[in-house]
């Protein structure tokens, strides 16, 4: 949850659980996070080129999207015993995978395509362009990339959050230190493969095994 949190929250009150509510809050966040930057970049004279290079042809590129989305997916569900939730379920494992997949999809565009775009796509490289340093392009804008999370946390607050985060420096020290080193990872990835593909499904990896209830709540 970014700094749109509180609107993303307005809107989910609005509708009830379901595809209308899912589908608002994601154009919500295309508008927000796509079409309102890549807008005023074009009205300023500046372009959106090389951005949305898929970068799939190049060397390595294959090989560490499925290595890096497999660990994320994995590590996230470990943690979260999302995996023993979903046997709790029922379901077959082919049924899960394709839950799995399903989020995975979703959340890369709801957060990947929305969130990467803005802060790697635009941010980090003009960034880099303009100081001529991409290593300090990748800490700032993973630093704020941590930042503008801050906001929704603190408003969800409690263990909403984490037990260990009740206080607004505690929520500030949980997103740097939480978000702040997948930030960086996913900084890297963009500056050494410029595949927006990559970072965005990796950033949807991240992010779609705590989403999978969510979806089959809401699609099935």
């Amino acid at each position: 949850m970014s700094l749109s949190g509180p609107v993303v929250t307005a809107i989910k009150g609005a509708f009830v659980p379901g595809p209308a509510r899912e589908l608002a809050v994601v154009g919500y966040k295309v508008v927000v996070h796509f079409v309102l930057p890549a807008i005023l970049i074009l009205v300023v004279g500046g372009h959106l080129r090389g951005i949305f290079d898929a970068g799939l042809a190049r060397r390595g590129v294959m090989i560490v999207l499925v290595l890096f989305s497999a660990v994320m997916i994995g590590l996230v569900a470990a943690l979260n015993s999302i995996f023993e939730k979903l046997a709790a379920t029922g379901l077959s494992n082919l049924h899960v995978v394709g839950w799995i997949v399903v989020a995975w999809a979703w959340m890369s565009v709801e957060a990947g395509f929305c969130e990467e775009f803005l802060f790697r796509g635009l941010l980090q490289s003009r960034l880099s362009a303009w100081f001529g340093s991409a290593p300090f392009a990748i800490v700032v804008m993973a630093i704020a990339f941590a930042l503008v999370h801050v906001p929704g946390f603190y408003l969800r607050g409690g263990e909403e959050v984490a037990r260990q985060a009740q206080t607004l420096p505690q929520i500030i020290a949980l997103a740097v230190g939480a978000i702040g080193p997948i930030a960086l990872m996913i900084g890297v990835l963009w500056h050494q493969t410029r595949s927006f593909l990559l970072v965005v499904l990796v950033h949807g990896a991240i992010d779609a095994m705590p989403a999978v209830d969510r979806m089959m709540r809401t699609w099935s």
